[in-house]
């Protein structure tokens, strides 16, 4: 097979593309059919380019039709995302950060990628606040303040440890219906359960988001990160008051806001017994929606967009609260530990669970027992162990 393709190379002052090729007949078998598989995928991308690079010739100009013509095997062109790979005159891989410095000859050039926020832009941008003398006489945090932090990094901490924070929700098409995906309800209805800790704001909810990043502003001291922190609590605020969506920051929208659509599934779902007035807003909401899994999925989709927040800004909580800490301050008076002896428990299993598993060490005795009464025939103890398995089981 003959390949031929174009990757952009970074030049002072310019940026070119250059041609490369290769004959995979002149390859050993297993680098000729690796390549070869890569290529029928049509899997190459800036990524994928870069560990075959090294089997390329390149050339400054295009792969002649003559050549092209006169090759007695299957020819492929194929393209690469030039977005993700360049080179620099000397062959060797950029970053497009690095492409871009070489081609507008500024080293000193910040480059941030596509759809950073201008507050991100502002934090990245702008230098760290003088430390203070005395760090511990400028944190002037009160002991209700401490163990509200402290009880928003522990939630904080349980909420990205539970699956359901990276594994989303989705709706997959089965036939002509779509279907609602989750992980198990159990890991869902934990991870409810600490959101809800973090996202209700009440005068009785310590160690909400809110009021952490509401404490965090007004006690310390890194004006940067206390812009940043303040920004993100406002646009917190407007993605709940911004209406629902099927998908999340998409049209068409819906009459009620996503607060409201967290707030109804709390108190009808989760973590309250449902009343009057939260029981009429569900109805009305999946007579809009027309579908009780589509709502439940706008439901899920709204909750970990708004826990993304909440982990975001816990890590410079995390990191400020950890420095105060070290230089003396304040200890959490409650208690933030959410399990005694949570690293040393084993697993309780069901009744079910330690049958099968009585049934199952059994069966391998009686499968060895019975193989060895037919003399050991090679390679054929697992069969002799499953038989006896389902005759166990059936008795």
């Amino acid at each position: 097979m003959f390949i031929f393709t174009t990757v952009k190379v970074a030049l002072p002052g310019e940026s070119k593309e250059r041609w490369f090729s290769l004959d995979t007949d002149t390859l050993a078998p297993l680098e000729k059919h690796r390549i070869e598989l890569l290529i029928d995928s049509c899997a190459v991308n800036g990524e994928a380019f870069r560990g075959i690079r090294m089997w390329f010739q390149q050339s400054e100009e295009a792969i002649s039709l003559d050549k092209l013509n006169h090759y007695p095997g299957e020819i492929k062109g194929f393209s690469v995302d030039l977005h993700s790979y360049w080179e620099s005159d000397d062959g060797c891989r950029l970053t497009e950060a690095q492409a871009i410095r070489i081609v507008t000859q500024n080293p000193d050039l910040k480059i941030f990628p596509p759809g950073t926020r201008q507050h991100d832009v502002t934090l990245a941008l702008t230098d760290n606040s003088p430390v203070p003398n005395n760090p511990l006489a400028f944190f002037q945090l009160t002991q209700s303040e401490v163990n509200g932090l402290a009880l928003f990094l522990r939630d904080i901490k349980e909420l990205r440890q539970n699956p359901f924070y990276e594994r989303h929700a989705t709706m997959r098409s089965v036939g002509n219906e779509l279907t609602l995906e989750t992980i198990s309800v159990d890991l869902i209805r934990s991870f409810i359960t600490i959101f809800r800790r973090l996202y209700m704001s009440g005068k009785h909810d310590v160690g909400n988001f809110r009021d952490s990043c509401d404490v965090y502003c007004s006690r310390f001291w890194n004006q940067r990160v206390i812009d940043w922190v303040a920004e993100e609590r406002r646009l917190y605020d407007q993605f709940l008051e911004e209406p629902a969506a099927k998908l999340v920051g998409t049209k068409p929208v819906f009459s009620f806001s996503n607060k409201r659509l967290i707030d109804v599934f709390l108190y009808t779902r989760f973590a309250h017994h449902p009343n009057e007035s939260r029981t009429r807003q569900l109805k009305q909401m999946r007579v809009e929606v027309g579908s009780d899994e589509w709502l439940e999925f706008m439901f899920y989709s709204v909750v970990q967009r708004a826990a993304m927040m909440y982990c975001n800004v816990s890590q410079y909580i995390a990191f400020e609260m950890d420095g105060y800490w070290k230089v003396g301050g304040l200890q959490p008076s409650a208690d933030t530990t959410p399990f005694c002896n949570a690293g040393d428990r084993g697993v309780l299993r069901t009744a079910k669970e330690e049958s099968e598993e009585r049934i199952r060490k059994r069966a391998e005795r009686l499968g060895e027992d019975l193989w060895k009464n037919a003399g050991c025939p090679a390679n054929t103890l697992p069969q002799f162990v499953e038989d006896a398995m389902r005759q166990l089981s059936a008795s």
